[in-house]
């Protein structure tokens, strides 16, 4: 018998123009590790919402959901609580108590495990966790890796029988999202849980699946194991759900010598696959001289100077920034980099003058950041938020464009860029996880600022719209835009950026032009470089493989 059989199921929030899903059916077999891709608004939390009682949206549904045989809604709620788990993709929503112990033994008092049981539970998991150490923390000092890894043992604590997440990696560093990674591939196979993940990096997450959906508009275009999936695509040559796939594939699919006729073995999934795949191409297959052409951009004049910077949030804290210094220059896309807790965050609020520094000066050209009005600090700089839950104040989305828009008759053109006219007459939460992202960069654009600060601008966003974040960022530019963005994802990074910043220990540990930066980081570079790096050391991207090799794919987005 199935675990969780999905029967024809349909669903339309209220007031939506077009269902959310539509006509989807299928089977979760026990013991699967099955990963959602797909665009933002394909439907995949709304899924994973249907998978999840307590979770189910409000609006029509038609179809019917089985767990264990019995329809979901005739389960008992306990039951429910304690076997589907569910990790969503803002760490500080389902965390409530104060301290790490308390939020780890919530969710057991609320359902009347004994306390004998509880402790026992609680000592069973944290060792598995590597929990020791952080285990009696208050929540607000743990990084946003750290509480998502509290989130998951919270979850794991009830023994569930089905693990759902919904973009857990949203806001993780690369060494986080690995350890993770790793983390979820034990909790498969040792326990035999059954994992379902909706996510846009599948990186690392794809060579841990068992099988691999494919949702667009409501429906799911693609289901079955992940090699056969690539082979479905290649044999109907669509590449639109190319860029979803790990970048060792995609190098591989984009290869002008790789044959037409591939093999699901053959086929690689990771880095180390790669590898081995590239080094055995044909000798004619890149030139001698493996140098990718790079084009140099001169720096603009400077725009702000930060000196000695030291910032700390509490009397008694340890410093989050300490004497940090830059100067960041006119027309530049300066891109922060570092783990979770590095102080990224903390310094674009400084700059955006959200928070003062304890010691040290920021001056803007040459004026001091604290003399310039909050009227004056509005016009120059727009900032766009990691946590939008307080960003948004009116009832539409097409309300908020309005209102940030310095012309409104850019508000229309816009939407369409960032495909939110569907959207654009319902409320902002209502909207998915990836609309609200590009809401909220569509609102920071249309105000003009001279300086662009955005925290985690990929986060909850499909490949297609990271490419399309990268090009207006290379537009604003070009109008005499400046942009300083902290990110997590290596390959938005690698194509977005003119410099990098890597913090670490509250300062600037590194800053270089993009491309030097990533060839001489082991971990916070990509994965085509790791791939490569042997034969074509200063290649970061695929495009700079089919650069190197004179074959671009036009109908390809790399």
């Amino acid at each position: 018998m199935a675990l969780l059989e999905i029967n024809d199921v349909s669903f339309v929030y209220p007031d939506a123009e077009r269902p959310a899903l539509l006509g989807v059916s299928a089977v979760v077999e026990e013991g699967e590790f099955i990963v959602l891709g797909g665009p933002s608004g394909s439907g995949k939390s709304t899924l994973l919402r249907h998978m999840k009682k307590q979770l189910l949206p409000a609006g029509r549904r038609q179809g019917t959901i089985t767990y264990d045989g019995v329809a979901l809604d005739e389960q008992p709620d306990a039951r429910m609580a304690q076997e589907v788990g569910i990790v969503l993709q803002n760490p500080e929503s389902q965390i409530v108590m104060d301290t790490v112990w308390h939020e780890l033994v919530f969710a057991m008092e609320n359902i009347g495990i004994h306390p004998e049981d509880m402790h026992r539970r609680v000592a069973d998991i944290v060792p598995f966790f590597g929990m020791e150490t952080w285990l009696y923390q208050p929540v607000r000092q743990l990084s946003g890796g750290q509480k998502q890894w509290l989130n998951l043992a919270s979850v794991m604590l009830l023994h569930p029988r089905v693990l759902l997440l919904d973009e857990p990696f949203a806001q993780l560093d690369p060494v986080t999202v690995r350890a993770f990674v790793q983390l979820l591939q034990h909790i498969h196979q040792e326990l035999g849980i059954t994992i379902i993940v909706s996510e846009h990096r599948l990186e690392e997450l794809l060579p841990c699946a068992t099988r691999l959906m494919i949702m667009d508009c409501g429906s799911v275009i693609y289901d079955g194991p992940v090699r056969d999936s690539i082979c479905k695509m290649k044999a109907k040559e669509d590449k639109s759900f190319l860029p979803y796939l790990p970048s060792a594939t995609q190098l591989y699919l984009a290869c002008p010598y790789q044959v037409d006729d591939i093999s699901t073995e053959s086929i690689p999934l990771t880095v180390q696959e790669g590898k081995k795949w590239f080094a055995a191409l044909p000798a004619p297959a890149l030139p001698e001289k493996n140098k990718v052409p790079i084009r140099s951009e001169e720096a603009g004049e400077p725009l702000i100077w930060c000196e000695n910077i030291s910032f700390r949030y509490g009397k008694d804290a340890p410093d989050v920034l300490h004497r940090l210094s830059i100067t960041v220059y006119q027309g530049e896309c300066l891109v922060i980099m570092g783990g979770n807790g590095a102080g990224k965050s903390t310094f674009l609020q400084c700059i955006a003058g959200l928070v003062i520094p304890q010691r040290g000066t920021i001056k803007w050209q040459g004026q001091q950041r604290t003399s310039l009005s909050m009227k004056e600090r509005q016009g120059l700089i727009g900032y766009v938020p990691q946590n939008l839950f307080s960003y948004f104040i009116y009832d539409t989305v097409e309300q908020e464009l309005c209102h940030a828009a310095v012309d409104g008759s850019l508000v229309e053109e816009m939407m369409v860029r960032f495909g939110l006219r569907e959207v654009k007459g319902m409320h902002p939460y209502d909207c998915s996880g990836g609309q609200q992202q590009k809401i909220a960069l569509a609102c920071a654009l249309l105000a003009r600022p001279k300086l662009l600060l955005l925290d985690e601008p990929t986060k909850g966003i499909d490949p297609k719209a990271k490419q399309d974040v990268i090009q207006i960022i290379r537009t604003a530019r070009e109008e005499g835009m400046t942009v300083i963005l902290v990110t997590h994802d290596t390959e938005f990074a690698a194509q977005s950026a003119t410099r990098c910043a890597m913090l670490f220990d509250g300062g600037v540990a590194a800053i270089a032009p993009s491309r030097v930066f990533f060839t001489g980081q082991l971990f916070y570079t990509t994965a085509v470089n790791r791939i490569v790096r042997q034969h074509v050391p200063d290649a970061v991207t695929i495009k700079d493989i089919c650069l190197l090799v004179n074959k671009v794919i036009p109908d390809l987005t790399l």
